[in-house]
């Protein structure tokens, strides 16, 4: 009798356990936008989500902040999610007076094609566009499309999560070149809150002004509800172009 009731007493622990894990998973996954890398986790079908967020890239000679930052991003089928990026920029140059404007829209599809199963990852591909509408006149927006063919992969462990990939960029324009791009990134469940996370990302030169670089950046998100969550990250270059990144959102799930 004592044995039968430890028995199920372990069992109703194990199912409350794996569920609190599964409860976080969901949660997390949905919350990785403000990294570098991404992930191949895309939004549920029939599910709106909306960042508001403010991103800084500060180089040695110019600063850009992009702020409203807008991104929308749509599961538009099972394993499929459309994205939509606009966002106004202030740029900063020594030497010269401050320019803002809007930037540069930019688009996404992401694809699911391989689900994660015992060892095996799962697996998305996720190309992106960037269209040339920014104010290229006064030095805001790309003066070119551009083009990112890349693979996201990702295996959980628990709390653990690695995520990783990479891909190359089609850079058109004048003095732009085409880069090859990839990131790690490993984050942590603390509760169904708090996730925390840091990457290694590394960019090939893409232009004159816009060299080689290896980040290592930090961040975080904090689920006030599952539909509401704060987002935030901080990074520096540690090789390459000296370059600072910091990131903070607002997630709203709809």
């Amino acid at each position: 009798m004592k044995h039968s009731f430890s028995k199920t007493f372990m069992m109703k622990k194990t199912r409350s356990i794996l569920l609190a894990i599964g409860i976080v998973s969901q949660i997390s996954d949905l919350c990785a936008d403000q990294y570098l890398t991404d992930t191949p986790v895309p939004t549920d079908y029939e599910v709106v989500k909306i960042n508001f967020a403010s991103r800084v890239n500060h180089r040695e000679w110019s600063t850009s902040i992009r702020a409203p930052l807008v991104q929308l991003s749509i599961g538009l089928y099972p394993d499929v999610q459309g994205q939509f990026v606009g966002y106004g920029v202030s740029s900063i140059k020594k030497g010269q007076s401050t320019q803002y404007g809007y930037g540069d829209i930019r688009v996404g599809f992401k694809y699911r094609f391989l689900h994660e199963a015992g060892t095996m990852p799962q697996v998305a591909f996720y190309p992106k566009f960037r269209l040339p509408t920014g104010g290229t006149s006064r030095g805001i927006g790309n003066t070119g499309a551009l083009e990112k063919i890349p693979f996201w992969a990702q295996k959980s462990w628990g709390f653990w999560k690695l995520s990783g990939g990479g891909g190359y960029a089609f850079n058109q324009g004048p003095q732009k070149v085409d880069y090859a791009y990839g990131g790690a990134l490993l984050r942590r469940d603390f509760g169904p809150s708090l996730t925390l996370g840091g990457e290694l990302y590394a960019q090939g030169t893409a232009s004159p002004t816009n060299r080689a670089r290896l980040i290592l950046n930090f961040g975080g998100t904090y689920n006030f509800t599952k539909k509401y969550s704060l987002l935030f990250s901080a990074g520096h270059s540690i090789a390459g172009e000296k370059y600072l990144v910091a990131y903070l959102g607002f997630g709203l799930e709809m």
